[in-house]
């Protein structure tokens, strides 16, 4: 099973040596950086600093990062969705619709789509988006929350601009 690390990078807001939780509590388009690493068969880190999206591959025999992806570009639908459906008893009725849509086939489109879900959240992002898209919480974009603690959880819906945008709309229309 592959594992992964989300990093976020911030110029300092403060001007003391040691980091903050002001520091630290920001919103994501206040970035500089950022991107994830996936272990598993093999090593890779992507990142971005805001002129595209890049991804190396980790060569051991050199030791040495690879850039293996330039320029990633997430296609306007995907053909994926990851969720655990094991908690499907407190799903609200937009997001059940929604991947009752998924799941039906459609010979004009890409569905049905494929489930993919490992359970580890850079897996599941590198498998499904590898970079771009639309995000949000539901409501509003992930990139505009101010966060209060570090350890704040919100929901996370996350992919192609078309798929996001039309599970925003279940959510709308199935309060």
């Amino acid at each position: 099973m592959s594992i992964g690390t989300i990093f976020a990078i911030y110029r300092r807001k403060t001007g003391r040596e040691d980091g903050t939780l002001e520091d630290c509590l920001r919103r994501g388009n206040e970035q500089v950086a950022a991107g994830y690493v996936v272990y598993g068969s093999s090593t890779m880190l992507v990142y971005t600093t805001g002129q595209g999206v890049h991804g190396f591959t980790l060569d051991p025999s050199m030791g040495e990062f690879l850039l293996s992806h330039p320029d990633i570009r997430i296609p306007e639908r995907g053909k994926y969705y990851s969720i655990n459906e094991g908690h499907s008893a407190h799903f609200n009725a937009g997001t059940i619709k929604y991947l009752e849509h998924l799941k039906t086939p459609d010979p004009d489109s890409r569905r049905p789509y494929s489930g993919r879900y490992i359970g580890t959240l850079a897996a599941d992002l590198h498998r499904n988006l590898l970079a771009g898209g639309l995000t949000s919480d539901g409501t509003r974009s992930i990139m505009e929350i101010q966060p209060t603690d570090l350890h704040e959880k919100t929901p996370l819906v996350t992919g192609s601009r078309e798929d996001v945008e039309t599970y925003l709309q279940f959510l709308k229309d199935n309060p």
